[in-house]
């Protein structure tokens, strides 16, 4: 049922391609992010969304393209990339986060603001935000997903970011469940390590930090840690 649900909304990307053009900026920002599904999509998405960001007039609008366009294009596609880091400063916290949710996906190597701006957004970003209609309306979640999907060793500045802001604790310490997966995902970016084998210094880190923040009451956090063979 599912499966044929999605083949049906997929039926429709050609009119959600035409649909960036519609005067409309509601129409042009959920075609946006209807296209973001549709990875298989992206040859013919792809070259109307770089496009598309050359003309658009609307930020909000623009930055749901640059996310789209991560999520569904190659980094080998420099027209594209390009395209989206013409929108990398834009005012405007939530939007800049979001222009860079796809930037990140599209850079060999993102360098040290881009990951201190998706930090930022991963652990302030504001919960349940009407409007911003990716990943669950949680743009945590979507700096979350954009950083776990760069290769662990091209980032090695990441998993220090996510260490130093766990340590500095927070009212709501939950709210952190995302980056302690993160953390936890950089750490041990080969999976639990073999029984009696000894930890580096950087997964001893990972670990005291989220013992530390009380993160490891959280069910999936404590499966996690007992997976890796931590207390």
């Amino acid at each position: 049922m599912q499966r044929h649900a999605y083949d049906a909304v997929r039926a429709g990307v050609p009119t959600y391609l035409r649909l960036l053009d519609n005067p409309s900026r509601d129409a042009r920002g959920l075609s946006a992010h209807l296209l973001s599904f549709f990875p298989g999509a992206a040859p013919q998405a792809t070259p109307v969304i770089t496009a598309r960001l050359a003309a658009e007039p609307d930020r909000v609008v623009a930055s749901f393209l640059c996310l789209t366009a991560g999520t569904i294009g190659d980094p080998a596609d420099t027209g594209l990339a390009a395209a989206v880091t013409r929108w990398r400063d834009q005012p405007g916290r939530l939007i800049r986060w979001t222009v860079l949710m796809g930037l990140a996906r599209l850079t060999a190597t993102p360098d040290t603001d881009m990951l201190e701006q998706l930090c930022d957004c991963l652990f302030h970003g504001p919960a349940n935000f009407d409007g911003w209609t990716f990943h669950h309306d949680d743009p945590a979640l979507g700096a979350a997903l954009a950083l776990g999907d760069l290769p662990a060793r091209s980032v090695p500045a990441l998993g220090p970011m996510l260490i130093e802001r766990l340590a500095a604790g927070g009212e709501d310490m939950s709210r952190f469940y995302y980056a302690a997966r993160l953390l936890l995902s950089l750490a041990f970016p080969d999976g639990p390590p073999p029984a009696g084998a000894d930890l580096s210094p950087g997964q001893h880190a990972a670990a005291d930090v989220i013992l530390h923040s009380g993160l490891a009451e959280h069910p999936s956090i404590g499966r996690l840690l007992q997976e890796c063979q931590l207390p």
